[in-house]
């Protein structure tokens, strides 16, 4: 029986010709004469670089509902290469030996195309995939392979095999991944995948999974960051969030690492842009250093690579426009320079070789690509010192005033200054916090007037939690609130959060699903068995 269960898949693809790689790398070409030629008529978009194994340039975009490729060589750009009639989304593509692959959404399935002599066509479907956004190529030994986030029930851990066939499942049965989260792999040292995992509170941290050298399974897993991203679950059909995007350097004994992610978590601006570098031996598993904060911005868009001399560069968004700039291990940076061109950009890619960044995008209706040297970027700086956190409530502090809107519309401060209150904080969306409202109920028909509760939902979609309270068999019985967007000294979400507050001050507070614990000191401050 299929049961609704998030998988990562994992296959191997085995070449059995040469490797290339030994061509010399092209000098950069003049800026001016650095724009691509498009394939024809149609809107262009979703430019991304294609792995190769040797100094060479291409990419591949999409036109006219199709997917298409070009290189670049020392004479220029070669003439567009279809790689597929119809295609929707990036295009990830990378070469091994002569051969390149190629995963394609041709609207109907996610799949691999290979190319055959001139042309491509389809090899392998990817079975529950539904984006390319949620696929991530790789390179281990002789092999490539393709990770991607699919929907299957029953999977064991993968098994790497030397036939062009689907792997095993990469997560036990009891793991949950993020539907709606990007995937990245590393292409150079040991193989590392990284994504957002969940939890039953909807809490979707940033984890990875790797295989070790001689290990044939992707059997080591931990956090790069746990940064309590709590957020809705994600349906199938829900679009894709961008996911994180992760770079390694191979090096003597392992390789050295960097993911770039952004977060909702802190941020006032709607995401917070940050990396972490890491390094990863070849027989052991990766170790990542604490998170680097880079910006604010309401786009959540971002990739790193990392340069020869070990700098993470980072591509981001600025507002309406693209900045490039370099990071160091220990957090000093040079000042965002903005990329030529890059005002408006929609899609864009990042590619380091050689000391030279090149950016693809899509600009004003054309593909273009620009570079910049590394070397003049500036010399990295200290950072400056980040704003403080936010003040969270202590045990014994006073009520901050605070008077959110009621559902049945008008506000009121929610503690009256008498009345023991019981404040929480939940969301519709909250498996947690839906059991927790049947304490609620409980708790007011135990202490009736004697105690106030105040629920306020987190919910952004109004319609939402108007629908989930037209559900209820039963009114619920206390003070209904909304605010999507909390005093940061209540540090909500994550949702559920509550506070008992008794003569103006918090004097008792319960972190995700622990609201009985509190029925002891509810009834003291009531003064009712």
């Amino acid at each position: 029986m299929i049961v609704r269960r998030l998988s990562m898949m994992v296959w191997t693809l085995c070449m059995t010709l040469g490797c290339g790689g030994d061509e010399e790398a092209p000098a950069p070409p003049p800026f001016e004469e650095f724009d691509p030629p498009a394939s024809g008529e149609g809107e262009l978009s979703h430019p991304r670089w294609i792995e190769f194994e040797g100094a060479e340039m291409g990419l591949s975009y999409l036109q006219g509902g199709g997917a298409w490729m070009i290189r670049h060589q020392e004479a220029g750009w070669t003439t567009p290469t279809r790689v597929a009639r119809q295609a929707r989304g990036p295009v990830p593509m990378i070469q091994r030996g002569s051969q390149l692959y190629a995963v394609v959404d041709d609207g109907e399935v996610v799949g691999v195309y290979v190319r055959r002599g001139d042309t491509f066509g389809s090899s392998v479907v990817l079975d529950g995939a539904r984006s390319t956004e949620q696929v991530a190529w790789g390179r281990r030994g002789g092999d490539v392979f393709a990770a991607w986030i699919g929907q299957f029930a029953g999977m064991a851990p993968m098994l790497l095999t030397r036939d062009p066939q689907v792997g095993r499942a990469l997560n036990d049965p009891d793991d949950r991944l993020d539907l709606c989260s990007g995937l990245a792999a590393t292409r150079s040292g040991p193989p590392l995948l990284v994504y957002r995992d969940r939890d039953p509170m909807e809490i979707h941290d940033l984890s990875w999974l790797s295989a070790a050298r001689d290990s044939t399974a992707f059997d080591q897993r931990g956090h790069v960051a746990q940064d309590g991203w709590q957020r809705p679950p994600c349906a199938f059909g829900d679009p894709v969030q961008p996911g994180p995007s992760v770079d390694a350097l191979l090096g003597e004994g392992g390789s050295k690492t960097v993911v770039g992610w952004s977060t909702a978590v802190g941020s006032e601006q709607g995401h917070t842009l940050q990396l972490a570098f890491g390094t990863h031996p070849a027989s052991a598993a990766p170790i990542f250093a604490a998170p680097i904060h880079l910006a604010h911005d309401s786009d959540p868009r971002l990739s790193v690579k990392l340069a020869d001399a070990g700098n993470a560069v980072v591509l981001r968004p600025d507002g309406r426009r693209w900045v490039l700039q370099l990071v160091t291990e220990t957090g000093e940076r040079t000042d965002p320079k903005p990329v030529l061109r890059s005002t408006g950009a929609v899609h864009v890619d990042l590619r380091v070789r050689d000391g030279v960044a090149y950016v693809a995008m899509v600009s004003h209706g054309r593909l273009r690509v620009t570079r910049q040297r590394l070397s003049a970027l500036g010399d990295p700086q200290p950072a400056p010192s980040p704003q403080a956190p936010p003040n969270r409530i202590r045990l014994g502090d006073d009520l901050p005033t605070y008077a959110p809107v009621r559902v049945s519309g008008g506000e009121a401060p929610v503690h009256d200054g008498e009345t023991p209150t019981l404040l929480v904080f939940w969301a519709s969306w909250c498996a947690p916090c839906r059991e927790e409202l049947d304490v609620m109920r409980a708790l007011q028909v135990q202490h009736g007037e004697g105690l106030r509760i105040v629920a306020v939902a987190v919910d952004e979609d109004r319609s939402a939690l108007d629908a989930f309270l037209a559900a209820q068999p039963t009114p619920l019985p206390f003070d209904l609130r909304l605010d999507p967007t909390p005093p940061p000294a209540f540090g909500a979400p994550p949702v559920p959060a509550a506070f008992l507050i008794s003569e103006g001050r918090v004097v008792a507070s319960a972190r995700g699903a622990a609201l009985e614990g509190l029925g002891p000191q509810i009834a003291r401050r009531v003064g009712r068995p």
